[in-house]
């Protein structure tokens, strides 16, 4: 039987042992390893150098431009920016038009060097010899791809790897924080510089953050521009004193992690039983669908008693459309957020209806197609799955 050789004459001049490895039945050495020597331990990155810096930007949509525009008007920050953003993707009947990302137009506009993540994926990017060195700086900012190994190890510092990320971390961790936070009703949001951490997103160390106030009536869109230029200004101040910034730094608490996940389909899907009218109009606001507005329930007794008589003891879901209000009337489930001694529910008024593949409609257009599948009292009941279908009570 074969049997592995051990080399011991190596042994007698070596200070410390050798681990060896051969095949069994071979002479052939595979590998050694020897234990470090003290001075030859891993030693911390040097910290981080002072502007200007030669910066790889990575992004997509218009939160990503107002820092991308933010640096190009601070030479004495950048003295050179590099732009990695996604394909451009066809759109459009037969797909024969192409959809350019705002970063990349962005980009283009100010002549700035620019490629697209490969197609193979960023494992493949061959980063620009210019970038290669202490002064550069990989900056992701709304890129929705996480950076592989391979080319964080081009940036070896972990102050040479930023993101800015529109939330307090480590709370809405993910890939769409502006829309939960509106969603979630959060009275306070904000942006945050962190480090990028290999194989995790939004888990780095923690270079500067600032809170902002979120207004009860904010869209996601008066949401994005807001913290868009907020998130601008806070990196243009950690880039103007990196090395300050990362010894102020602070690693996220893992307790306080809450996730903000890209809106799916079913997060779209009303849930009646569960959800006020507050929670409902919260949530559209922060994806963007429909119009609509809440109405307590004594000012709808006052405004419209007969559709308030009709409603009051209906379940939640059930609608009416009311010609004094010009809105589709919903009744909801009660706050929880909304004081006991206010009253009873609060009802979801709606102006205007998009039935899935159909246009959208005003609430009155929108009644007129659906009152013949109402009860005697003129009330539909919303289904399950959504604001787009209705049917009679049964």
């Amino acid at each position: 039987m074969a049997e592995t050789r051990l080399l011991s004459p190596l042994h007698c001049w070596l200070r410390s042992p050798l681990s060896l490895v051969a095949r069994p039945g071979s002479r052939r050495l595979l590998h050694y390893s020897a234990p470090r020597r003290a001075d030859q331990a891993a030693r911390p990155p040097p910290p981080p150098l002072p502007p200007p810096y030669k910066i790889l930007f990575c992004g997509t949509d218009t939160f990503a431009c107002a820092s991308l525009q933010a640096l190009i008007d601070r030479p004495d920050l950048c003295d050179h920016l590099h732009v990695l953003t996604p394909p451009d993707t066809k759109q459009g009947w037969g797909a024969k038009r192409m959809k350019i990302a705002p970063i990349k137009q962005l980009a283009l506009h100010h002549g700035l060097p620019h490629d697209h993540v490969p197609p193979s994926g960023l494992d493949d990017y061959q980063l620009p010899a210019i970038l290669r060195s202490p002064a550069s700086i990989l900056l992701t900012c709304s890129f929705g791809h996480l950076i592989p190994t391979s080319l964080l190890a081009s940036f070896p510092s972990p102050s040479q790897r930023l993101n800015l990320h529109p939330s307090l971390l480590p709370k809405l961790r993910g890939a769409a924080p502006l829309q939960w936070t509106i969603a979630r009703r959060l009275d306070e949001g904000g942006v945050t510089v962190q480090t990028l951490q290999d194989g995790r997103f939004d888990a780095g160390r923690i270079l500067g953050q600032q809170r902002l106030p979120i207004p009860g009536d904010a869209t996601y869109l008066d949401l994005e521009k807001t913290m868009a230029q907020r998130g601008a200004e806070l990196l243009v101040d950690v880039l103007s004193d990196l090395p300050g910034a990362e010894r102020r730094g602070w690693d996220q608490d893992e307790a306080e992690v809450s996730f903000a996940f890209k809106v799916k389909r079913s997060n779209l899907e009303v849930r009646w039983e569960k959800w006020s009218a507050r929670d409902i109009e919260a949530r559209l606001r922060g994806f963007g669908y429909l119009s609509c507005s809440v109405l307590p329930s004594s000012d709808l007794g006052a405004r419209d008693p007969h559709v308030f008589s009709l409603l009051s003891t209906s379940p939640p879901g059930t609608a009416t459309y009311s010609s004094v209000l010009n809105s589709l009337v919903i009744t909801t489930t009660k706050d929880a957020q909304t004081p006991s001694s206010s009253g009873g529910n609060e009802f979801l008024l709606v102006d205007r209806i998009k039935a899935q593949g159909k246009k959208t409609k005003d609430a009155l257009e929108w009644w007129r197609g659906f009152r013949d599948r109402a009860d005697d009292q003129g009330l539909v009941s919303f289904r399950f799955d959504g604001i787009a279908h209705a049917e009679g009570r049964k």
